[in-house]
């Protein structure tokens, strides 16, 4: 059997705290990148799976990601998520001005 894995964006815009994808996704979560494009620090609060309510973060520990930074959370660190359904990002406050990007890799 093959598979790819697959990169889902999350894009958070200026004033906003939460999005929720469209479409749902399943399969296990490999890893997450976060791009900080914004003027401020922001951190993920949860990246929820809506279908069953957990967190795809897993066991990670988030911590601040300052404007222009970048952090990558890897499925050992995660304690080997997997997701069902639609995809919720969660910031712990309003996004700065910019945008905010979580990358969540899935290996149906």
């Amino acid at each position: 059997m093959s598979s790819e894995v697959y990169s889902v964006r999350l894009r958070l815009s200026t004033g906003e705290q939460d999005v929720t994808t469209t479409d749902e996704h399943f399969g296990a979560v490999v890893c997450v990148r976060a791009n900080n494009n914004t003027d401020s620090t922001e951190n993920i609060a949860s990246i929820t799976d809506t279908t069953t309510g957990l967190d795809v973060m897993g066991n990670a520990t988030t911590a601040d990601i300052t404007a222009g930074s970048s952090a990558q959370y890897e499925q050992t660190e995660m304690g080997g998520t997997a997701v069902a359904g639609k995809l919720k990002l969660t910031l712990d406050s309003d996004a700065g001005t910019g945008t905010f990007d979580a990358y969540v890799y899935i290996a149906p």
